[in-house]
């Protein structure tokens, strides 16, 4: 169906700026961004590629369809110009530097903060039997080659030295009732301790209790379930593909549901005493 718009072409650019204007301060929280570079102590100079701007920018480079540096860059001098302010230049060094600059730290609360407001506007009827749902999932990811990031997370070694990118595994969170990321882990994408079992029990603790985590079958391990048990955290997902349950014997609960039991294994390496006692 087509309509035809009574509207002034003045007034339907005045409609545009006020959209642009609201976009522009849903993306762009830069009295959060402020408070938080305040927090960790990171200190910026106040010129036009301020961490205020550069998350502005940074989001929209990811959202908008075409995801160069030289659109972001001129995005941001059309926003400029509307205001009334001095173009900046047309270049992308300063702004892939100033990018560059950005703390991890910065993103992590960012991301927290966003889950936050959220997990505020939340309907009581996007919750599972009045709970939050948050399921888990894992992917890799591949960065810029720099000495950095070879360092810290190497490329995969079916790659010759210099044919490769760093490479990195991250799991996520993910709130079912807001559909927000509530938290995120990386770490290198092989070596010990670096699976996304073991990535999930450096966030577990973040996930408050009374709360249900869903999970594919590669997280049914007794130490993933013992931890939701601990924290009061009911975990939900199917047997693990390496077990098998004989769906003829047991303490049946209904076609296909029944109860099963995980003995309990040798402590690992990586657990202490504690947490092993406390997992009975």
């Amino acid at each position: 169906m087509i309509t035809q718009s009574n509207n002034s072409p003045a007034e339907v650019q005045s409609k545009s700026k006020s959209v642009q204007s609201l976009c522009l301060e849903l993306l762009l929280p830069s009295n959060m961004v402020a408070t938080i570079c305040k927090e960790i102590d990171y200190l910026f100079r106040d010129r036009g590629y301020t961490p205020m701007v550069v998350v502005w920018m940074f989001i929209t480079q990811l959202l908008s369809a075409d995801h160069s540096c030289q659109q972001a860059v001129t995005r941001l001098n059309a926003w400029r110009v509307r205001r009334g302010l001095g173009r900046l230049s047309s270049e992308t060094t300063s702004y892939c530097k100033a990018r560059s600059r950005l703390p991890e730290a910065l993103f992590e609360r960012l991301l927290s903060w966003t889950s936050c407001r959220c997990e505020e506007a939340l309907d009581k009827a996007w919750l599972f039997q009045g709970r939050i749902v948050e399921m888990v999932d894992g992917w890799t990811v591949t960065m810029a080659d720099t000495e950095e990031n070879q360092e810290e997370y190497p490329q995969m070694r079916c790659h010759k030295p210099g044919c490769g990118f760093p490479i990195a595994r991250m799991i996520g969170l993910f709130s079912m009732a807001s559909g927000a990321i509530n938290h995120l882990a990386i770490g290198p994408y092989k070596g010990k301790q670096t699976g996304e079992t073991s990535l999930l029990r450096s966030i577990i603790d973040r996930v408050l209790p009374d709360r249900i985590l869903l999970a594919d079958r590669y997280y049914a391990n007794f130490w993933i379930l013992a931890y939701g048990e601990m924290r009061r955290i009911d975990v939900v997902t199917r047997v693990h593909q390496q077990r098998k349950v004989d769906f003829r014997r047991g303490l049946k609960q209904g076609y296909l549901d029944q109860l099963a039991a995980y003995e309990k294994p040798a402590r690992p390496n990586w657990m202490s005493v504690e947490e092993s006692a406390d997992g009975t």
